[in-house]
Parts: structure tokens; C-alpha cells; sequence
């Protein structure tokens, strides 16, 4: 065989090779689309046979069920994710986050209502703690551990209450003073009243929660009321008798830079500096609930009313 064919031939070859190539591709595309439909179409199926509807940002789900718990409605919004059981309407489970400052779970308690209220999982605590950790490791507190807690604020590894030195001495900055950081709590307000915010952190009548609790609500007007759930954190504000618990300042000068030598590695000088550049950037920000954002995880919470 002379070059000239021998070019010819390879060239034949190699374009039917291509257009194999080519053919095999093109049907790998088809499957592909015809899978994507497929699942569209069961996506579809499935929402209307579960009843979901989607408005905006918001989802809800309803008259799910299996043989071993039955759901008439999950309620996803902003706020968060709620799931209604068929128990007569009585019994919710919410999933409860760690960087929100008072949930609003849109559960109605009637005045005289009982409320049992249990709680799982876990939370991380100022996750930004854990990358300055990683960092440089004498730059934290000493009795830095325990970041994981469970809604006790106990560590899931200890079990030991979450509270440093450093937290019980700033512990009026927390939503609950005599709680360690991570702790659910809970309050019940009525409808006409400011809701629980960062302009009114702790309103009266906060439960502390934990893993579980049960509690009566009663209104002397005899309305009911909206149930709120947060975990315990710092907050920030713009006063300065805030400022210096953060800075863990005492009147006595020698008080206060003992306080700082027993709770961090650093001298007197550079944590105070750090500490105060840090509370001034959050209030130059505004940004008042800094301490709950830096956290991560969500609680498993079941809340069950009973008016009988």
C-alpha cells in the first residue's frame, strides 16, 4: 500500500471513531435530559400530592404521613422550620437556631396552658473562637474549651456546664445572667406586646429550658399568648456599663488586671486593647446580636400545649 492510500485509510478511520464519539455523546446528552424531566416531573408529582406550596421564600408542607409519625404541616420561613404532628394540633417540632435571637415560632398558648417543652442536638458557640484557636493558641482565654454544647449548655463530651470564668464574670451581658451560654430558653408574650428583639432582649417571664421543661402560662387578662425561643448569648449595646463588663473591669484597677492575668495568656495591655477594639467595631456596626451570629448548629425542639 502506497503512503498516499495509507493516509486515506487512517483518515476514514479515524473520522468514524469521531462521529462513535459523537453518536455516543449525543445519546448520553439524551438519557441525561430525559432523566432531568423524569425527576421534574416526580418533583411536580410530589408536590401536589404532599401539598406544598411556595411563596416567596416561604414553604409549606402539608398532610404528610408513614406509618410512624404523621405531619400536617412544616412551615419553613425566614424564621425558621416548623413541623405540625396529627396529634390534634397540640404537638410541634421546631428547629430552633443557634445564631437567632428569639424565635418566633408562631405557636398560639392559650392563657392557663400547660407547656411541655423538650430539646435535642447540638450548637457551636462563638465559631469565631475556634479559628483564632487554630491560629495562635495562646491568644485565648485559658479556660478555653468546650465549644460544642447541647441545650443545657453542657459539653457533649464532658457533660460539664459550658461556663469559663470569663462568662460567669460577664454574665449580665447574657439574655439569662444564671444560665450558662447555649442554655434554650423559652417566654410566652402576649400579641399586643413588643416581641422579644434586640431592643427587648429579656422580657419578663423567661424559661430556662434546657433538655426539658414544663411550665404553666397565665395572662391576667386572660389572652393568650405567642411562644419564643432562643438560646443564651451575649448582648451587645452601646452602654458603657456593657462595655465594661465585656472588658471585665472592676473599680479597683489591681481587681481588674488580676481578673484579665487569671482569664488570658497576654499581658494586661494587649487583651484589654484587643477586647476594646472588638466591642467598638460591633458598636461602631451596630451590629448588637455579634455574639449570636458567630454561632452555628440548630436544636431539635418538640413543644406540646395542653389546656386540660
Amino acid at each position: 500500500m502506497d503512503e498516499q492510500n495509507f493516509v486515506k485509510e487512517q483518515s476514514f478511520f479515524n473520522g468514524f471513531e469521531d462521529r462513535a464519539h459523537l453518536i455516543r455523546f449525543c445519546i448520553a446528552c439524551c438519557v441525561l435530559c430525559s432523566l432531568l424531566l423524569l425527576s421534574l416531573g416526580s418533583v411536580a408529582f410530589l408536590l401536589r400530592v404532599w401539598g406544598i406550596v411556595i411563596e416567596g421564600n416561604d414553604i409549606k408542607v402539608s398532610a404528610v404521613s408513614d406509618k410512624r409519625v404523621a405531619i400536617t404541616e412544616i412551615d419553613a420561613t425566614s424564621e425558621g422550620i416548623s413541623f405540625k404532628t396529627a396529634n390534634g394540633g397540640s404537638v410541634n417540632s421546631l428547629i430552633v437556631p443557634a445564631n437567632k435571637l428569639w424565635l418566633n415560632t408562631n405557636i398560639f398558648v392559650p392563657s392557663g396552658a400547660t407547656i411541655s417543652i423538650g430539646a435535642s442536638g447540638s450548637i457551636t458557640l462563638d465559631t469565631s473562637r475556634i479559628l483564632q484557636l487554630s491560629r495562635d493558641p495562646l491568644s485565648l482565654p485559658i479556660e478555653e474549651s468546650k465549644f460544642i454544647v447541647g441545650p443545657d449548655g453542657k459539653s457533649l463530651n464532658e457533660r460539664e456546664v459550658n461556663e469559663r470564668q470569663v462568662d460567669k464574670l460577664r454574665g449580665a451581658l447574657s439574655v439569662y445572667p444564671d444560665k450558662p451560654p447555649g442554655t434554650l430558653l423559652a417566654v410566652v408574650l402576649p400579641e399586643s406586646s413588643q416581641p422579644p428583639n434586640r431592643n427587648n432582649p429579656r422580657p419578663n417571664g423567661i424559661v430556662p429550658v434546657g433538655n426539658r421543661t414544663q411550665f404553666k402560662y397565665r395572662n391576667p387578662s386572660d389572652t393568650g399568648g405567642i411562644l419564643y425561643l432562643t438560646v443564651n448569648d451575649f448582648i451587645a449595646t452601646s452602654r458603657s456599663e456593657d462595655k465594661n463588663q465585656w472588658l471585665l473591669k472592676t473599680e479597683d484597677p489591681q481587681q481588674w488586671e488580676q481578673r484579665i492575668r487569671e482569664s488570658y495568656r497576654e499581658d494586661f495591655d494587649t487583651v484589654v486593647q484587643g477586647l476594646t477594639n472588638r466591642w467598638d467595631s460591633i458598636v461602631q456596626a451596630e451590629m448588637w446580636e455579634a455574639f449570636f451570629e458567630d454561632n452555628t448548629g440548630y436544636l431539635l425542639v418538640s413543644v406540646e400545649i395542653s389546656t386540660d
